[in-house]
């Protein structure tokens, strides 16, 4: 007896679901509503979760858990993925706004992050609204800017899931169209690359010292020699380094080293050329095989692949130098 009222009692649950979702698809049932914040920028609230594959690195708000669940929720009137959909729009006009930009970061994190807080409004079988707020921070979490978007669809000729797709897209195209008009952005980017240029050229000047100190205690380049020098430098700073020697020590090296050594260079170098081709081939690959997959991180095997063909370019001369000098001695 009580296991058939268990039953009545489930199927009563499944009926009663149904009709809940026949009564939205005809356009006779109002959603509930679920709990959100205040939407002004003061008062939307970080969670620990940072969405993947984003710049500037992106974390949801407590609206937008609640959304992503409300939305969950109405699947099957709006379709599966709502929130999921949402995002993909957001990551997308984020990623054409910094396209052009490195992603930068240090000890202290990424050097830009927002707080995306979505809101969703469903009601019945016309009115749908998407509200998408960003709050653009610095790595020390200053308030940069807060852009918003906000769209809606109330179109009586299309279905729920079509509504919804309308009022994302119109969202994101006000999202997206704040963003790039966006001056206190603007003169955040201006200030990154300022102080990039800054610590670049500190950089290089402290480069240039070692480089000159290298190569003041190796007449015979042993080491600049190899693809890959025993001391711990950056592919293109050996290349610098193996520069500034041919240009102080490679006369010395040709009046005093034994033909047997020259020889010895010259079998060194030309695998040498023959390993920096092929290392530079295998980084231009890679690096388009990651912008074919849509991702944002080719630019170290792009910059590496350069390094590698700036090597040959430099060992060129030297081969053809020290060559030269081997056939005038066997005259």
């Amino acid at each position: 007896m009580q296991t058939n009222s268990l039953s009545w009692l489930y199927r009563s649950r499944i009926l009663g679901m149904a009709a809940v979702a026949a009564l939205f698809a005809a356009g006779c049932f109002t959603p509930p509503a679920y709990v959100q914040t205040d939407s002004s920028p003061s008062s939307i609230v970080a969670t620990s979760e940072i969405m993947p594959g984003t710049y500037p690195e992106v974390v949801l708000s407590k609206n937008s858990q609640l959304t992503r669940t409300y939305l969950d929720g109405l699947s099957t009137a709006i379709g599966p993925h709502g929130f999921t959909l949402i995002f993909k729009e957001v990551r997308r006009s984020l990623r054409e706004h910094f396209a052009p930009r490195r992603v930068k970061t240090d000890a202290s994190g990424p050097d830009l992050r927002m707080i995306l807080d979505v809101q969703a409004s469903i009601s019945g079988w016309y009115e749908q609204k998407i509200s998408i707020t960003g709050v653009l921070m610095d790595s020390q979490n200053n308030t940069i800017d807060t852009i918003r978007g906000d769209g809606d669809d109330s179109k009586h000729d299309e279905t729920p899931e079509q509504r919804f797709r309308g009022a994302t897209k119109a969202a994101i195209a006000d999202f997206a169209s704040h963003l790039s008009a966006s001056p206190a952005l603007d003169a955040h980017e201006q200030q990154e690359k300022q102080k990039e240029e800054q610590a670049r050229h500190l950089a290089q000047e402290e480069r240039r010292k070692t480089i000159a100190h290298a190569s003041d205690n190796d007449d015979s380049a042993k080491e600049l020699f190899k693809l890959q020098a025993a001391f711990n430098l950056p592919v293109s700073e050996t290349t610098e380094l193996l520069l500034t020697w041919k240009n102080r020590h490679l006369a010395s090296l040709l009046q005093n080293a034994k033909t047997a050594e020259l020889r010895d260079y010259v079998d060194e170098i030309e695998h040498t050329v023959l390993q920096a081709t092929d290392a530079s081939e295998k980084e231009k690959d890679e690096a388009q095989r990651l912008i074919a997959a849509g991702a944002n991180d080719e630019h170290e095997h792009t910059d590496l692949a350069r390094a590698y063909r700036l090597r040959i370019e430099v060992l060129k001369p030297i081969l053809a130098a020290i060559k030269e000098e081997v056939v005038n001695r066997g005259k």
